[in-house]
């Protein structure tokens, strides 16, 4: 993307456990964006080129595991017990 405010399909990949690789511009890349997963800069072809070579098959699958952990903390639960311990 070249700009997401926010970049909802990241949250469903990290849901269905897999790695992702996300455009600096999408809003989420910074909240989101773990170890095992790579952001890249759309205006840069070539680093999206390196992150390509970069990947293997047990990485990928380490990461997407993390995601779906770390993932499935955000939720509305967790929204509201957040909102809520501020009060």
């Amino acid at each position: 993307t070249a700009s997401d405010s926010w970049g909802l399909v990241v949250n469903e990949a990290m849901a269905c456990c897999r790695a992702v690789i996300v455009a600096r511009q999408a809003g989420c890349a910074c909240d989101l964006v773990r170890s095992g997963n790579f952001i890249f800069d759309s205006e840069d072809p070539a680093g999206l080129q390196d992150i390509f070579r970069q990947l293997n098959r047990e990485d990928l699958k380490k990461a997407g595991t993390d995601n779906r952990l770390f993932i499935s903390n955000w939720n509305y639960d967790s929204v509201i017990r957040a909102v809520e311990s501020r009060l």
